[in-house]
């Protein structure tokens, strides 16, 4: 339809890679498992007005393989919790998500 979403949302998240070293020399080929955490608010709209809150919190993890210096394959799950209130509404409607997934990670340092 002609019907269209927009959805922002924002917020802090923490990632902790183990075995990672300022003193290593090498990183191509390197494995890191990784875990970590995040937090996350936003709003949903539509053309008209605004349709809902978000509140999303949860963890993360999986392993990081370096494909460069600077680039990796990253391998891993997210469990998220979701919270949704509704723009006038008094009730909200939360769950659960849980996702696997494979990209492309690239850090600048």
């Amino acid at each position: 339809g002609d019907n269209k979403l927009y959805a922002l949302a924002i917020g802090p998240g923490l990632t902790y890679y183990v075995g990672a070293s300022k003193m290593r020399t090498e990183y191509k080929g390197a494995a890191y498992p990784y875990f970590g955490g995040f937090f996350t608010y936003g709003s949903l709209s539509d053309e008209d007005d605004k349709i809902a809150d978000i509140i999303q919190f949860g963890g993360k993890a999986g392993v990081l393989y370096m494909l460069s210096e600077s680039v990796g394959a990253d391998f891993g799950a997210k469990f998220q919790r979701d919270s949704w209130k509704g723009n006038g509404a008094d009730e909200s409607v939360s769950g659960m998500t849980i996702q696997f997934g494979i990209g492309i990670s690239a850090f600048i340092y």
